[in-house]
């Protein structure tokens, strides 16, 4: 039977802009992508840039995305990140997008070269926990009595946070873990809990909620994607999913409540109402998803 072999070719991705950055300190960066067959996945690498001789504590880090691009054709798109918590945050990056195609072919992107940003707190306390979350990363050991001290002295004012009781625990496991053990992975989980805790003191359980649907609906998409996954694998995903999504519409419908009560107005992310806000919104995307597997 004659046949012509056509080899496959490699995908191709490049940044395709400069990097906005959004009012919430996330940057929005555009990509274009092409493959013979399609790209399945994207990749995006952030790593300090070179030059940087002194750095804090902090590592690289690559977020994976679910890409389903035509093939022979190339799309743009403009995905949003989130680093604002990073440690390193405030200093300049090199970010470098991959594209994957269904044969597992890879290609990288030339190295964007930014500052990533920073997020600025308004609550007093927030901003003194990012304060002494930044002097850690930098010098840990220096820093950890300090902090350990400081943190302290914030337990003995509640009134300062609303007496929040989740925010007075994290003080104290911060606090106890600074004294007690003092090791860098200790210090590691203590930036990232002061993260956590100041952005619950300025925003509330939202952004809380919005980061496990993000974490729980990226493994239902791996999940999908994994030969080797069971029935039992996924449907327990896609429960997991569905409950992450409650608990985001449960938190959203709070903070637009609250923020009703003071006159303000917030806003839904974009095509969530469309996609998440009718009876069979859930449904149709987890419907998709199978689909797309």
């Amino acid at each position: 039977i004659p046949y012509q072999y056509v080899e496959d070719i490699p995908p191709a991705i490049r940044v395709d802009g400069e990097v906005e950055v959004q009012e919430s300190s996330q940057m929005r960066i555009p990509v274009a992508m092409s493959d013979d067959y399609g790209v399945i996945d994207m990749t995006m690498t952030v790593k300090l840039d070179p030059l940087v001789e002194e750095k804090p504590i902090g590592d690289t880090f690559t977020e994976l995305r679910t890409i389903m691009s035509p093939p022979q054709t190339e799309i743009k798109i403009k995905p949003v990140y989130d680093l604002t918590w990073h440690s390193w945050a405030g200093l300049p990056v090199e970010i470098t997008f991959g594209a994957i195609d269904f044969q597992g072919n890879a290609s990288q992107s030339e190295p964007l070269k930014t500052v990533l940003p920073e997020r600025t707190f308004e609550h007093p306390v927030a901003q003194k926990l990012i304060e002494i979350r930044k002097n850690l990363a930098w010098t840990p050991q220096v820093e950890s009595g300090n902090a350990a001290y400081e943190l302290e002295s914030l337990l003995m004012s509640p009134q300062a946070y609303q007496e929040d009781y989740v925010v007075f625990l994290a003080l104290r496991s911060a606090a106890s873990r600074l004294i007690m053990q003092n090791n860098e992975d200790d210090i590691r989980s203590v930036i990232n809990l002061l993260w956590q805790t100041a952005v619950h003191i300025e925003d509330g359980n939202l952004p809380l909620a919005a980061a496990r649907l993000k974490e729980v609906r990226q493994n239902l998409q791996n999940l999908l994607k994994d030969p080797d996954a069971t029935d039992e694998e996924i449907a327990a995903a896609m429960e997991e999913f569905r409950n992450a999504m409650t608990e985001y519409l449960m938190e959203m419908a709070r903070e637009i409540e609250k923020r009703s009560a003071k006159g303000e107005f917030t806003p839904i992310p974009e095509n969530f109402a469309r996609e998440f806000l009718n009876p069979d919104g859930l449904s149709q995307y987890l419907d998709q998803l199978m689909a797309e597997a």
